[in-house]
């Protein structure tokens, strides 16, 4: 969004400084002699300056909005870009399209592999690498080989800098917002706008166009394109022109471009005259809201419509694109259902084999060793974690140990208990004379009775009587 205005801005700048070399005509010819009255006008001499080949037939132009702070220029300034939209400029038929690129789209980068498409530019190493060339041949890749051979960046303080230098600008609010500034310095967090035309200053046009509250990346999308739109118009049909010289040479520091004077020279010939209610077209790359695993963690992405960009690539371009169904959003959408069943299926049997595992441990825990108890604890709590990770690799793995570890553990204890020999348990032999336990009385022997020898009974000493006959 950023890059739309200031493609167009420097390109104006640029009419505008050679209009000003032309009324001060000592800037081109180092004299101060008055201009002659068949001196060509002052489109002519825009034109004579222009490389006119550049304007033969189409360009194809990377609008990059990188969204810089003070944190990220401390860290190799490894900066994201917030905003990517490819501006196809139609010579022929004074025709624009610009193809927004929702910066959360899930691609495949240059640089291979699948990510965000504003991952290409720090992964191609930013400012200082080849972060430029990395976006435009990610964003090449997409749109099927489509040639994209020039960019322009800016730093969203260069936005701010073009809406503070025109006096701020009329947008029509679409949405109401609350929304902190990205200078929090100026104290403008909490500044809502209602709906419909309000005049914005540099803060809040940045605040609006960039905040996404109550709404997704791809609405903040069209929501740029029509607010920048709006500002051109503002500086198309005003007496601003003059002013641009000036907000270039402020600015000039947080453009990066690969266009030279003479290219910028073209675009602002073709600017003067183009028709902004019917020579601009916005659009979208066409998808949905897809989220995706990484580790732990959900990543949101918007997921292409691969048939439906094909088809926009071709309305656009009139050229026929090969495009990657397996990135098809509704393709990656199924398997993604297929993935989330089978880890369902995963879960249950890993579950089904901890809650068999706990059985074993309660029924069979008497016939195990200290270490195999050890073993088998360890097993079913890493079992657990990996369940609650929902990380189908790590379940696979922790579920294989616990199966093998609870397989040894229950043969072994199933097999000493089938000897009826237990897990041997620590005795202590009696001691001979074992202490009393403290606190009660020592026994006392108890008394063996004296024996006592038994007496013989005394034979009766009266005489027989012996009776007569």
């Amino acid at each position: 969004m950023a890059g739309l205005c200031l493609v167009l801005i420097v390109g104006l700048a640029w009419l505008t400084i050679y209009f000003k070399d032309i009324y001060n005509p000592q800037n081109l010819f180092g004299d101060t002699k008055p201009p002659s009255v068949d001196e060509p006008s002052d489109y002519d001499t825009l034109l004579s300056q222009a490389d006119l080949d550049f304007l033969k037939n189409r360009v194809n132009i990377l609008l990059l909005g990188i969204d810089s702070d003070n944190t990220r220029a401390n860290s190799n300034d490894l900066f994201r870009t917030d905003t990517v939209m490819l501006c196809t400029i139609n010579f022929d038929t004074k025709k624009v399209d610009i193809i927004s690129i929702p910066r959360d789209s899930y691609v495949v980068l240059a640089s291979g592999g699948k990510n965000k498409i504003n991952a290409a530019f720090p992964f191609g190493g930013g400012l200082k690498g080849n972060g430029f060339q990395s976006t435009m041949a990610t964003v090449q890749k997409l749109a099927g080989g489509i040639p994209i051979d020039y960019y322009v960046a800016v730093d969203m303080n260069g936005l701010y800098t073009v809406v503070e230098g025109i006096g701020g600008a009329d947008v029509n609010v679409e949405a109401e917002y609350v929304h902190c500034t990205f200078d929090k310095a100026h104290n403008n967090c909490g500044t809502q706008h209602e709906l419909g035309v309000q005049h914005l200053d540099g803060y809040h046009f940045l605040s609006y166009v960039r905040q996404r509250k109550g709404s997704s990346d791809v609405a903040r999308a069209g929501r740029q394109q029509r607010a920048i739109v709006d500002v051109v118009k503002q500086l198309k049909k005003s007496n601003m022109l003059t002013q641009v010289t000036t907000l270039y040479n402020t600015f000039v520091n947080d453009v990066y471009t690969n266009l030279d004077i003479r290219q910028l020279a073209a675009l602002a010939v073709f600017a003067m005259d183009l028709d902004m209610e019917n020579g601009v077209a916005t659009h979208t790359v066409p998808g949905d809201f897809l989220n995706l695993k990484s580790g732990s963690t959900n990543i949101s992405y918007w997921g292409i419509n691969q048939t439906a960009w094909k088809q926009m690539v071709k309305e656009i371009f009139g050229v026929d694109i090969k495009v990657d169904m397996s990135m098809d959003v509704s393709n990656i959408k199924s398997e993604l259902q297929q993935s989330q069943q089978a880890l369902l299926s995963l879960i249950s049997s890993a579950n089904g084999e901890i809650e068999s595992a706990n059985s074993t441990m309660s029924s069979l825990g008497e016939y195990m060793t200290a270490e195999e108890k050890s073993r088998l604890s360890g097993a079913i709590a890493s079992c657990s974690n990996a369940v609650d990770g929902e990380i189908e690799s790590d379940i696979r793995s922790a579920l294989s140990d616990l199966r093998s570890i609870h397989s040894a553990v229950k043969t072994a204890a199933q097999n000493r208990k089938a000897s009826a020999t237990p897990t041997p348990r620590p005795t202590t032999t009696p001691s001979a004379d074992p202490s009393p336990t403290p606190g009660q009385p020592t026994p006392t022997p108890s008394a063996q009775p004296t024996p006592v020898p038994s007496t013989a009974p005394t034979p009766s000493a009266t005489p027989e009587t012996v009776q007569g006959e």
